[in-house]
């Protein structure tokens, strides 16, 4: 194991102990346009690019996060309320150590049957200043950052105001 590695998988390890562990100075703004990409369970690509000109909401999880298990059926009514509007909803785990397998299983266990994928990198964390499990991120159809919610923020309500806001 890479010692980023380590020390991100020890520091999502202390999030339910301590919370937030703070926002990356770095992580991009209200407005700007963002790159990412990552590998579903399934093998395909997802990135800017696809996902261009439709809203997009991006779950960062770990299978094993009790704040990600409760956002389960909160994504869920995002996911069935909007996706029909062509809104593309991800879930993309935080935890390096975690595989397709676990991925699946959560998927089946917390019936997502959206696009889940694993950040062995971490580089879509790293894009989005993610620093902890349970962040959830809204980008409109030109890919620029809507809202980012820290730890366990994010809830349908709030998803449901920004994406009728986006879809007008």
């Amino acid at each position: 194991m890479r010692p980023i590695h380590v020390a991100v998988a020890v520091a999502l390890l202390a999030v339910p102990l301590t919370g937030c562990l703070g926002s990356d100075p770095g992580a991009p703004l209200s407005g700007e346009s963002v790159s990412w990409s990552f590998v579903d369970t399934d093998g395909v690509e997802h990135s800017n690019d696809t996902a261009a000109g439709s809203p997009t909401v991006v779950f960062f999880m770990a299978t094993w996060c009790a704040s990600c298990q409760e956002k389960t059926e909160d994504m869920r009514a995002v996911h069935e309320a909007y996706e029909p509007h062509g809104v593309d909803v991800f879930s993309v785990t935080v935890d390096p150590n975690e595989d397709v397998e676990d991925l699946e299983a959560w998927k089946q266990t917390y019936q997502q049957p959206w696009p889940h994928g694993t950040d062995p990198e971490l580089a879509m964390a790293q894009t989005f200043g993610v620093q902890q499990t349970s962040n959830v991120v809204v980008l409109d159809g030109d890919n620029q950052l809507v809202t980012h919610w820290g730890f366990g923020q994010a809830n349908e309500a709030a998803m449901t105001s920004i994406l009728d806001d986006l879809l007008g």
